[in-house]
């Protein structure tokens, strides 16, 4: 686990502290590129050397959340118009016509 100097002792960060801040300066270079873009540069950004175990997981876990808070920002795969969903039509829930 990666360590830092504090108050002159050693003191262990989490592998999300770590990765937060890396994954987070790598979406802000590239905002308003698309996902494929942003998602490649992630993958060279990795910080801890083979892929694979917890400090994988934990990696993949931080960017799908960032990533999520992206789309959010940018406000991709929203909307607003109910007749775009499966479940609407004309705005009024499918069931209550007995279509489902």
């Amino acid at each position: 686990m990666p360590a830092i100097k504090k108050y002159g002792r050693s003191v262990h960060k989490t592998w999300r502290e770590v990765a937060t801040p890396i994954i987070g300066k790598v979406i802000q270079d590239n905002f308003w590129k698309d996902e494929k873009e942003i998602r490649r540069a992630l993958r060279v950004a990795y910080p801890f050397g083979e892929r694979r175990r917890y400090p994988y997981k934990v990696w993949l876990n931080e960017i799908k959340q960032q990533l999520y808070m992206w789309r959010r920002w940018r406000g991709i795969g929203q909307t607003s118009d109910l007749s775009q969903l499966p479940l609407f039509r004309d705005g009024e829930f499918l069931e209550k016509q007995g279509e489902i």
